[in-house]
């Protein structure tokens, strides 16, 4: 691994992460307007249960993989600035 592309990876994995999340939310949220239309009460209470599990899952899983990955790394406030600096790039030139 190249050291210095330690921030951008950790990124990237962040960003991933989040348009992952943000795929499976918009899928749910499709699907219970599907349920409503069909009247599915409880598919609709699922799919909300669904929802609110959803993020603190996936910033939970996502903590942990970003953690591993940055090893030592994890706890050097410098290295968490160049994540951010990094993640901001690409989320302002994503296409």
């Amino acid at each position: 691994m190249f050291e210095k592309l330690l921030p951008y990876d950790a990124a990237h994995l962040i960003l991933g992460a989040y348009l992952k999340y943000y795929h499976q939310y918009k899928r749910i949220t499709k699907r219970a307007q599907i349920r409503f239309e069909n009247r599915d009460w409880h598919g609709i209470q699922a799919d909300s249960r669904e929802r609110l599990t959803l993020y603190r899952n996936q910033v939970g899983r996502t903590t942990e993989k970003v953690l591993a990955f940055l090893g030592d790394r994890a706890s050097d406030r410098n290295t968490w600035k160049r994540i951010k600096e990094n993640y901001l790039d690409e989320v302002i030139n994503f296409n």
